[in-house]
């Protein structure tokens, strides 16, 4: 969640001093956090980042998780930790090429997707494989949900999945990295067809939660099923009616200031099987 990427940097030892400092860390535990991710002693850890020892690859691996690295990041972070242990002039000019390579490659990626105005199929994918994503990305509208802690309080997630998916949601544009800890809703948009084969995992990931509400049994709730037989010219009318209260719901929702997180779940449906 650093303002700075991990491109801008030449030593990973560097690097890991100036994630210390940032949100959500700020020198707490942080180091406690990287010596159980390396499994080895903090003091040992001190040692590397004040020192001469270095990382190993595998502990480097095991950090490159704990700091939700993507993919590209990943690999830049392993380079830099075999560039620091490299023992010879050549060997070092060797990863350094490597990185400058993979910094020119970062820099072409980010340019091609400075702004996404509708997101990647891969990234939609992600998106709404779990009903966490959607939810984050809307409860940061809300003034008193823009940072991490709130919301993982909020929603009684793991911090750690909170983290990954607000810094999903920073790189495809959903939402913006505000100030510090806090976040607010982007400019990139998200458009579900009717035809596209994600919407059915987005129904079901609601109607999940929707089924795990019944538990709170909370007054602000409401829950109605009913199963009745009707006339086919009556299916029309009754659709036609949800159809035009779905557009109520929004215009209200338009106009309405940003203060808790709800979902509608619509079902209406028939049984014939045949």
């Amino acid at each position: 969640m650093a303002n700075k990427s991990i491109f801008e940097f030449k030593d990973y030892k560097t690097y890991i001093a100036y994630i210390e400092t940032q949100p959500p860390h700020h020198g707490r535990g942080f180091r406690a956090e990287l010596s159980r991710a390396a499994e080895c002693q903090t003091a040992y850890i001190s040692q590397i980042l004040n020192g001469k020892a270095n990382l190993s690859l595998e502990q480097a691996q095991n950090i490159n998780k704990l700091l939700l690295h993507d993919k590209y990041e990943s690999r830049f972070f392993l380079s830099l930790v075999e560039y620091a242990r490299a023992g010879t002039k050549d060997l070092r000019a060797h990863f350094l090429e490597l990185m400058n390579e993979q910094i020119q490659k970062q820099l072409n990626l980010k340019e091609r997707f400075k702004v996404k105005e509708v997101l990647s199929l891969e990234d939609q994918s992600l998106y709404y494989s779990d009903w966490a994503y959607a939810a984050i990305h809307i409860a940061v509208t809300i003034s008193n949900l823009s940072k991490a802690e709130d919301i993982v309080e909020y929603f009684k997630l793991p911090k750690i999945k909170v983290l990954k998916i607000l810094k999903f949601l920073s790189s495809t544009g959903l939402i913006n990295q505000k100030s510090g800890e806090h976040y607010e809703i982007g400019t990139a948009r998200l458009h579900l067809g009717n035809d596209s084969t994600l919407l059915s995992k987005h129904h079901t990931n609601w109607r999940i939660q929707a089924m795990n509400s019944f538990e709170r049994d909370s007054e602000r709730d409401l829950h109605y099923t009913s199963v009745v037989s009707l006339s086919l010219e009556d299916v029309l009318e009754i659709k036609s009616r949800l159809v035009k209260e779905v557009d109520s719901f929004n215009a209200i929702i338009k106009k309405s200031k940003e203060e808790a997180v709800y979902c509608l779940v619509l079902d209406f449906f028939t049984l014939n099987k045949s």
